[in-house]
């Protein structure tokens, strides 16, 4: 498992628009890096883990995961 950073943005306004719009989801950096003139709300910062394999995708399914600061359990 990794950890991927997510962040809310202010999205530049479309034709019109009147100014900056926080986005609706979370992106990362690269997705933001979709939307020219966006700002990082840094505050907002949000950590997730993602799997790295397909093992660590199964083994989440099944509730297998431990936290990475947690011991498994004898």
């Amino acid at each position: 498992m990794r950890p991927i950073e997510f962040f809310t943005w202010l999205l530049p306004p479309k034709e019109g628009g009147a100014g900056p719009i926080e986005s609706r989801d979370k992106m990362t950096r690269e997705q933001a890096a979709a939307y020219p003139g966006a700002v990082c709300l840094e505050n907002s910062r949000e950590v997730r883990m993602v799997p790295d394999s397909e093992a660590d995708r199964h083994a989440r399914a099944r509730g297998q995961i431990v936290a990475p600061t947690q011991k498994p359990r004898s």
